[in-house]
């Protein structure tokens, strides 16, 4: 099944047939079939790891690998949507560096923030009191997070443990 899937998304890839079928996408099955070419696409075609993905996705790729239409469509734009749908839980909007335009923005954007520090210090960091005194600027310029310490915190990372739950009397 995933291989003939491959193979027509291949001859929409090299121009040998002009679109995919209509409604190719759509549905529970359309979204297992947009999974499966864009994990072929991430895997195959670009070889590219968890870190790679996280730092590269963009939707300057969609475009590349004639994928712009499926992700404008089915996804609303949203390069995170596109791959949550191919790979369940497994990354974090947050990580996308290219792709992360709107994910602080809005009402929801300070609880983002807020998610964001969160798992940087539980999930990276693996928490440890002792460990929050450390956090610098640095350590969210490593986790790719400095744009929302600056935008929330005045790039205070004490402030950003704070309002993240993190103990008050740090500092």
């Amino acid at each position: 099944m995933e291989d003939r899937i491959v193979q027509l998304y291949e001859t929409v890839l090299h121009h040998r047939r002009h679109a995919f079928p209509p409604y190719f996408f759509y549905g529970d099955e359309g979204m297992r079939q947009a999974a499966t070419i864009l994990r072929y696409v991430l895997q195959e075609k670009k070889k590219w790891n968890r870190e790679q993905i996280c730092l590269e996705i963009s939707h300057d790729l969609f475009a590349e690998f004639r994928l712009a239409g499926m992700l404008k469509t089915y996804f609303q734009r949203s390069v995170f949507t596109a791959l949550n749908n191919a790979y369940p839980n497994e990354f974090q909007p947050w990580e996308l560096v290219r792709a992360r335009r709107h994910v602080f923005a809005g009402p929801a954007g300070r609880e983002t923030a807020r998610r964001a520090v969160r798992w940087m210090v539980c999930e990276r960091l693996s928490h440890v009191d002792s460990t929050l005194e450390k956090i610098t600027v640095d350590t969210f310029k490593k986790y790719h997070l400095h744009q929302l310490l600056f935008t929330f915190y005045g790039g205070s990372p004490l402030q950003a443990l704070q309002d993240a739950g993190f103990r008050s009397d740090l500092g």
